[in-house]
């Protein structure tokens, strides 16, 4: 399983993300940041688990992003 982290104070929204995994990120009108769909937030950050299989998509997005928003941890 992998657990992803978006930091989502810090997005300037570029859009990167939402390109690479729009099944997972979506613009929001209000402030032009970018949401990390079905999350859950925990203090200042969203997170996702999911399965390893989208591991290709989520370092393309996280390599992508300008403001380093996303990460990836590998759970047990």
């Amino acid at each position: 399983m992998l657990k992803i982290y978006h930091y989502r104070k810090q997005c300037i929204g570029c859009n990167y993300c939402v390109e690479v995994a729009p099944a997972y990120y979506q613009i929001d009108d209000l402030d032009a940041k970018v949401n990390l769909l079905d999350s859950e937030r925990r203090g200042n950050y969203f997170f996702l688990l999911l399965p390893d299989t989208e591991r290709i998509i989520f370092q393309e997005a996280a390599e992508l992003c300008p403001t380093d928003v996303i990460r990836i941890e590998k759970t047990k």
